[in-house]
């Protein structure tokens, strides 16, 4: 487990100057302490959530540290990675007319099915969700597309939470 660990380290570290990121740079973008990120890096628990965040700040696909942890590689999810370096498929022809002008689906395939990846025409909004090996691209667009106006709807909350630079009280 320890190698796994210093692997993690390792690649967090070459992927992190990859973006051109100091160590601050990852913790602002995941939205996590120092503390909270030198855990992951020496391989302790953290909250999936954490996990998710830093995912996301390296900009590697869901579930890439575990992989990583795993003795697999992690999966880039940065737009100059081309779909056919990282086994992804998109969509073209008949079935990418079922998108909305601005969006986008990507997909890969997982030891449990595939995962797939709507992005909003809004900018910077995406999700990801894993489905069936026998799920297909246009069997899974509403779904993700619900997905997606839930986190949109739930952002909108927290915007509104936030402003005026306060937190929300708790009944």
């Amino acid at each position: 487990m320890k190698t796994h660990a210093r692997r993690l380290n390792a690649l967090m570290d070459t992927r992190r100057l990859e973006l051109g990121l100091r160590w601050k740079g990852v913790v602002e973008r995941a939205g996590i302490t120092h503390q909270t990120l030198l855990q992951l890096r020496k391989g302790q628990a953290v909250a999936d959530f954490t996990v998710s965040r830093v995912e996301q700040a390296l900009e590697w696909a869901p579930g890439s540290i575990a992989r990583i942890m795993e003795g697999g590689d992690p999966h880039p999810t940065s737009s100059d990675a081309s779909a056919e370096d990282e086994g992804e498929d998109r969509l073209d022809g008949p079935i990418a007319d079922l998108l909305d002008d601005g969006e986008s689906l990507t997909w890969w395939q997982t030891p449990l099915g595939r995962t797939y990846r709507l992005e909003s025409a809004t900018p910077g909004y995406a999700v990801e969700a894993g489905f069936g090996a026998n799920e297909q691209p246009e069997d899974v667009i509403d779904d993700l597309r619900q997905l997606l106006e839930s986190t949109l709807a739930q952002a909108e909350v927290l915007a509104k939470r936030r402003s005026g630079g306060r937190r929300a009280r708790r009944p």
